[in-house]
Formats: C-alpha cells, sequence, structure tokens
C-alpha cells in the first residue's frame, strides 16, 4: 500500500511524471493505492533514474489517462476500472497464495485503461468505445470499438508461474541486504525452454489467444499485446532477429515475437540460445525449427494488425494474409500512437510480404551450416 501525499507526488513529479494520474485519483476521492499500482509507484519514487521501467510505464499511464478525462473526470468504465486496480484485497498480503494473481488481475485492468487511452488519442474524430461483455463468439467479445468496422482485443501475457514461484522461494530464502536472483520470466529456467527458447515465447505471448478468438468475423481487428507490465519487454524483443557483441565474437538470436506473428512451422530456422557468428553453425542442435503452431496472423484471416505495447514505447505489425486489412486512414491513425517505433514496426502493406520473406531469408543465411564449414575450409 502507498499513500497519496503531497510527497509523494512531489517525488514523482519531479521527474515529470503522474499529472493526470495524481489528478484521477485526487477526482476519485482516492487516497491509498495498494497492490500493483502501489508497487509502481513506489519503485517510481525511489528509482532516481528517469527511465527505468517504473518511470516508463507511469509515463504511459499518464499519458493514456491523459486523454480519457472529459470535463474534468474520467469517464465511467475507465474510473471504475482504475478504482478497481487500486482496491485492497485480503489476497495481496504478503505471503498469501493467491497474491500473485491478484496482482495479475490488477495490472490486466490497468492495461485496459491504457490501450483505452492511447486509441482514443490517435484516432481523432472517431469514437472508441469499451464493449460490455456479453458471450461472443466462444463466450468471448472484443474489448473496444472504433468507428463502425474496427475491433480492439486486449491481452496481457502472464509471465511463467512457476519461475515466478522459483524466484520468490529463492529470494525468501536469501540473508543479508542484497538479494539476486536470475529469472527467466518468459521461457522459465527449465532445461527444454532454455534450448528452445523462441518456441517457449511463442507460446507464451500468443499461445491463449488461439483457444480465445476474440474477433469479429468480417471486421478489421486490432490485438493489442502489452508485453511491458508483467513480461517487461523491450522494443528490441519484438525484432526478427537481435546481436550482442562480447569480446571478439558476434552473437545472435530470434526472441520470438516477431515470429509469434509471422512465422510458420517447420519452416522458419531458429537459432540455439547465444548463436555464434564465428564458430556455430555445423551441428545439427545448433539451430532448430518453428515448432507446432504457425504465426497467429497465418491462422486469423480477420486479425487485421497487432499493437505490441513495450517498455520502451509501442511497435506495430500487419498482417499481410488478412481478409479485412485496415485502410490507408487507418494506418495513419495508428502511427500517431503513443511512442511509436517505426523502425521496429512492419506497416507497409505493398511491402509487407517482401519484407517478412527478406527477414526470413537474412536469418537462414546467417544460420547456414556452410557458411561456418567454408570458412574452416578457407583457414585450411
Amino acid at each position: 500500500m502507498i499513500e497519496i501525499t503531497p510527497a509523494l507526488r512531489e517525488q514523482v513529479g519531479c521527474k515529470g511524471l503522474g499529472v493526470s494520474l495524481f489528478s484521477a485519483f485526487e477526482q476519485q476521492g482516492v487516497e491509498q493505492v495498494h497492490g500493483y499500482l502501489a508497487n509502481v509507484l513506489e519503485d517510481c519514487r525511489v528509482e532516481p533514474c528517469i527511465n527505468s521501467t517504473s518511470s516508463r510505464v507511469i509515463r504511459s499511464i499518464n499519458n493514456a489517462l491523459s486523454s480519457l478525462v472529459r470535463g474534468n473526470s474520467l469517464d465511467a468504465w475507465s474510473d471504475s476500472e482504475l478504482r478497481a486496480a487500486c482496491e485492497a484485497h485480503p489476497e495481496l498480503i504478503f505471503g498469501h497464495p493467491e497474491r500473485s494473481k491478484r496482482l495479475a488481475s490488477q495490472a490486466s485492468k490497468v492495461v485496459e485503461v491504457e490501450a483505452f487511452g492511447h486509441l482514443a488519442n490517435s484516432f481523432h474524430g472517431c469514437s472508441v468505445t469499451h464493449i460490455r461483455e456479453r458471450g461472443g463468439r466462444g463466450g468471448k467479445t472484443p474489448d473496444f470499438k472504433i468507428g463502425n468496422d474496427i475491433y480492439i482485443e486486449v491481452y496481457c501475457p502472464d509471465e511463467h508461474n512457476p519461475e515466478r514461484d522459483r524466484v520468490g522461494n529463492e529470494l525468501d530464502a536469501q540473508h543479508g541486504c542484497v538479494k539476486m536472483v536470475i529469472s527467466r520470466p518468459v521461457t522459465g529456467s527449465a532445461s527444454l525452454p532454455k534450448k528452445y527458447a523462441t518456441n517457449q515465447t511463442i507460446a507464451r505471448v500468443v499461445g491463449a489467444k488461439r483457444d480465445n478468438d476474440q474477433t469479429v468475423l468480417g471486421c478489421k481487428n486490432i490485438l493489442w499485446l502489452d508485453v511491458k507490465h508483467k513480461l517487461q519487454l523491450m522494443t528490441c524483443d519484438t525484432a526478427p532477429i537481435q546481436s550482442v557483441t562480447h569480446g571478439g565474437n558476434a552473437y545472435i538470436g530470434c526472441f520470438g515475437l516477431w515470429h509469434a506473428f509471422y512465422g510458420k512451422t517447420g519452416e522458419s530456422i531458429l537459432p540455439k540460445e547465444r548463436y555464434s557468428l564465428k564458430y556455430d553453425g555445423c551441428l545439427d542442435q545448433d539451430t532448430y525449427l518453428q515448432k507446432d503452431k504457425d504465426g497467429l496472423f497465418r491462422e486469423r484471416p480477420y486479425m487485421s494488425a497487432a499493437v505490441i505495447s513495450c517498455v520502451d514505447r509501442n511497435v506495430m505489425f500487419l498482417n499481410p494474409w488478412c481478409e479485412t486489412p485496415l485502410s490507408r486512414n487507418d494506418i495513419l491513425a495508428l502511427l500517431r500512437l503513443y511512442h511509436l517505433r517505426p523502425e521496429y514496426s512492419f506497416i507497409c502493406p505493398e511491402t509487407l510480404l517482401q519484407e517478412i520473406s527478406a527477414q526470413e531469408e537474412k536469418i537462414k543465411l546467417l544460420l547456414d551450416p556452410q557458411r561456418i564449414c567454408a570458412s574452416y575450409d578457407t583457414a585450411d
């Protein structure tokens, strides 16, 4: 729990954060915040860096709330969700077996309010409305509607539950002022998920959406995928391929977010963790194929696009196989999204298929074992 005091407002506000958030609390008469938002505000208060994860989270929430205030008050739905995200619950007591689930539920409410605000701020002149749950196809309905023909579903995947429990247990067992645990919140730390991390990431970030389809047939549908609040992923994790240099070696990897939408099972080739461009590639276990499922876009003919909300801004992916593509005006509206990162986005319909193919071919070239073996022959 954290008290919304003048001192807290000053400590957070001196970093240029929280004006609209604290204003919303004041309008609601909220004097104490419990659970997830309390943790974020406390981290933001004590963290000196203005670009810390907690500061970026508060900055994004603040921007979203600024567009939801109408007549000096929030709309009814946002007000209700924000209140629910701040309320005290017995499950929030440290040591309660349901504490993690309660914190995750509060985070999901914050995500929906945040997505609602950012979309309302981007689609000027269009109505953005919350849709009441009324048991649609498969028992689910989308979360928001834009204008007459765009539907939004919001999804915030949870971190790996056994990994969360393992980290908690290891921290509890440590003594002293400084405690440290290495965590893999997306894949977990078991041997097989570590070895085939990209496939595990694909399953984690979109797995639940395969059996929980909230798209509206014949209409434009956008998935708002939040990987900020629970998984704390960065925009670079959305790239088809990543690299890091260490000493004299360059290592590459495919995190899995991009392949979760565009990859193809049995064809997309993925490197093992920290694949060395200098040495790896001659052994079968150096690479593996995308397993079990195609990318979500290949499976969903009515999913027009996805917005991936990361710690350090937002990324947009368009679906080239969609039967109900976004119009150019829709795309231009989404380009106004809060802190969009175009260099990580795939947003040009005219060249999208070629871009996807080019990325896959680049990865195949980098992982070609003959490239490594040829260099050995030349050296000999």
